[in-house]
């Protein structure tokens, strides 16, 4: 009998514990940083104004009308609505998935098999906005 209630006790334990971890996992992949620092949901990042310069002065090089890679053009006026909720050429997932960074392709690329790597600053910049919905102001 005693054998039995530690087993029962010793389960649920294990239960909650698997439970806790996982809720914590999303929570930690979804609002940290490359450093693990919280993305501050006061944090209001701009499109026109943080996201859009980082395209202009990394990626627009070759991103642009007429050579871009898998079709993707980042230049202004243009990027916004050929990222969001746009499904990848190269891959199933959303190029950007509001609210869901590791689901996002860009974020997959610039931290994967991107020919040019982006300073871990940027890619943080991109993650938080993204974390916030990824609006288009």
């Amino acid at each position: 009998m005693k054998y039995n209630k530690l087993l029962w006790i010793g389960t649920w334990i294990s239960l909650l514990t698997m439970l806790g971890s996982f809720s914590l996992c999303g929570a930690e992949e979804v609002n940290t940083l490359s450093n693990g620092a919280p993305v501050s949901k006061l944090s209001n990042i701009s499109f026109r104004n943080d996201i859009q310069p980082i395209f202009d002065a990394n990626c627009v090089a070759c991103h642009m009308e007429g050579a871009a890679p898998g079709g993707l053009i980042l230049e202004s006026g243009t990027s916004y609505q050929a990222l969001v909720g746009q499904t990848s050429r190269q891959s199933r997932l959303q190029r950007i998935s509001p609210a869901k960074p590791d689901e996002s392709y860009l974020i997959q690329k610039l931290k994967g098999t991107h020919l040019n790597k982006l300073d871990s600053q940027l890619i943080d910049t991109l993650r938080a906005w993204i974390i916030q919905g990824a609006p288009d102001n």
